[in-house]
């Protein structure tokens, strides 16, 4: 019996290591924050441009770039990067909001989320894309959780418009 439990767990470590080998690229980019763009089409976000954090605070900083915050109404109005208008990727009049809002079509947009693996951030850049003439959109991949990780400012706000 003993014998059959040591053969086992050495054919489990064999395993466990063999998946790591064959996915050791797709964890290097896990730990990088490119997670997200490994599991979207190539084809449907060449078009996409990513911004580090460094880069999405300078654009902030020199009031260069407006900030779209793609996630829920109750998660923005807990805390969002100053200025960060909010379009949730679940909002069913999206178009509605977005006229509302009255981007500014030639300034910079960079998109954010969560960060992590959300994809939030990068779908409302494919639908912004496809359904507005907003000529730079880009996407903060490290989003909400990247920008308050670093210490950057945050604002607060009762209205969940």
């Amino acid at each position: 019996m003993g014998r059959i439990i040591r053969q086992s767990a050495l054919i489990v470590l064999i395993s466990a290591l063999a998946g790591l080998l064959v996915n050791s690229r797709l964890l290097v980019r896990f730990h990088r924050g490119e997670f997200e763009r490994g599991f979207v089409p190539a084809a449907e976000t060449e078009s996409i441009v990513y911004v580090s954090g460094d880069q999405a605070r300078d654009l902030w900083q020199n009031q260069q770039a407006q900030f779209i915050d793609a996630r829920s109404p109750g998660l923005y109005a807990a805390g969002h990067i100053p200025y960060a208008a909010n379009i949730p990727l679940g909002e069913a009049d999206k178009e509605g909001l977005v006229k509302r809002l009255n981007l500014d079509r030639v300034k910079p947009a960079i998109i954010y989320c969560g960060g992590g693996s959300c994809l939030d951030s990068l779908h409302l850049a494919q639908w912004l894309s496809a359904h507005h003439a907003i000529n730079d959109i880009r996407v903060f991949q490290g989003g909400w959780q990247e920008w308050v990780d670093s210490g950057l400012p945050v604002e607060a706000s009762c209205d969940k418009k």
